[in-house]
């Protein structure tokens, strides 16, 4: 993290409690004020908890996709969901606790988000190739 991005966290003790980070536009490659990076979202991870992350949307169409690889990237499991205009990451050390987030959201999230195709399209998960 930057020398001045750590007060934005330092009243964040580790522990195995969930997450929510609501930065201004989501995650990026480099920190700002709007912005938290991957590297940060790593540093707030524990061997169980969740970090929830909200994402605006982007333009370019496969924009989750780039988020989601970019958290996995750090070593953490990353699950992203899409949802018009904005978005959520979830990352987690816990493959179990990312098995439990996909069937979760897709559980609530309805049939008739499945019956539109929906799922699995709206959950991102990433695939190395």
């Amino acid at each position: 993290m930057k020398a001045s991005r750590p007060r934005h966290f330092e009243h964040v003790a580790p522990s195995d409690a969930d997450v929510f980070v609501d930065p201004d536009t989501g995650i990026a490659a480099s920190a700002s004020v709007q912005h938290i990076t991957a590297a940060e979202i790593e540093a707030l991870a524990t061997k169980s908890n969740v970090v929830a992350v909200y994402q605006h949307a982007h333009r370019k169409a496969e924009w989750m996709t780039d988020v989601v690889a970019r958290v996995h990237a750090t070593g953490l499991h990353a699950l992203g969901y899409v949802s018009g205009s904005a978005g959520m990451v979830f990352a987690t050390k816990d493959p179990v606790r990312r098995d439990r987030l996909r069937t979760d959201l897709a559980t609530r999230l309805g049939s008739a988000a499945k019956a539109r195709g929906e799922i699995p399209g709206r959950l991102i998960e990433w695939k190395a190739t």
